[in-house]
């Protein structure tokens, strides 16, 4: 039983198009992400496992294989979990594949089942932008697989401000993964959410913190240094040899 699924990942400044692929066959069981996950996509296979539980589905007690094409780009980020688990469901037959087709998903699943906000979907959005106005960049991404129109972005309720900040794209929010598959079942239909231009205000403005930078552990301490002294910043980072 065989299933593909689009989700993004984002490296660096940019985001890449995921084909994920689910492959269940019969063995002992087993579950394993290949396609060069870091270790936050590979920990999607307890979340996931949690979250079809808990929002009434069983869990196949199969060998189940994932692929995340490329398979030479490296993913990060828990924002493949959706799209993982939607690759379950359709590779069990509990949604039909063709549904899937015209979506892109990401977010963050909780053992709940609930969509938890993810990091990076400006960059999402705007790289999918681009794939949709850029003719010979959209070409190079289709495939069998893929929908001649463009994708309709589905992310977590979190993140919908951050999509809508660029023009031109669809993008949907919804809260539960139950609830998505009743969706995309035509059971229910997406909430009309309205982005008022407070919120679109409150994402756009730049909100930086320590936590967002990886290393540089002398600069931050140069920085703290001065701030705290009141000291010449430029002076004190010859003194601590940057």
């Amino acid at each position: 039983m065989y299933a593909s699924v689009s989700g993004m990942s984002v490296a660096g400044l940019s985001a890449q198009l995921i084909k994920v692929e689910v492959d269940i066959s019969n063995g002992l069981p087993a579950f394993d992400i290949v396609g060069l996950a870091n270790t936050s996509v590979k920990e999607a296979k307890d979340r996931v496992r949690s979250a079809l539980r808990n929002s009434g589905f069983s869990f196949p007690l199969q060998r189940i294989t994932v692929n995340l094409a490329p398979a030479d780009l490296r993913k990060e980020g828990s924002g493949l979990d959706l799209p993982i688990a939607l690759g379950i469901l359709a590779a069990m037959n509990e949604i039909d594949s063709s549904l899937l087709r015209n979506y892109i998903f990401a977010g963050e699943l909780s053992l709940e089942g609930l969509l938890r906000p993810i990091t990076g979907i400006l960059t999402m959005a705007v790289c999918l932008r681009q794939l949709q106005i850029e003719d010979e960049s959209w070409d190079s991404v289709q495939d069998e697989s893929l929908p001649e129109q463009p994708f309709t972005l589905v992310i977590p309720p979190g993140n919908l401000a951050e999509a809508r900040i660029v023009p031109g794209i669809m993008s949907e929010s919804v809260v539960s993964l139950a609830r998505l598959v009743r969706i995309l079942k035509k059971e229910e239909s997406f909430s009309v959410t309205v982005t008022s231009e407070q919120e679109v205000s409150n994402i756009s403005k730049p909100q930086i913190d320590w936590s967002d930078i990886n290393g540089q552990n002398q600069a931050k301490r140069a920085l703290e240094l001065a701030a705290a002294g009141g000291h010449n910043l430029l002076r004190l980072c010859d003194d601590v040899h940057l």
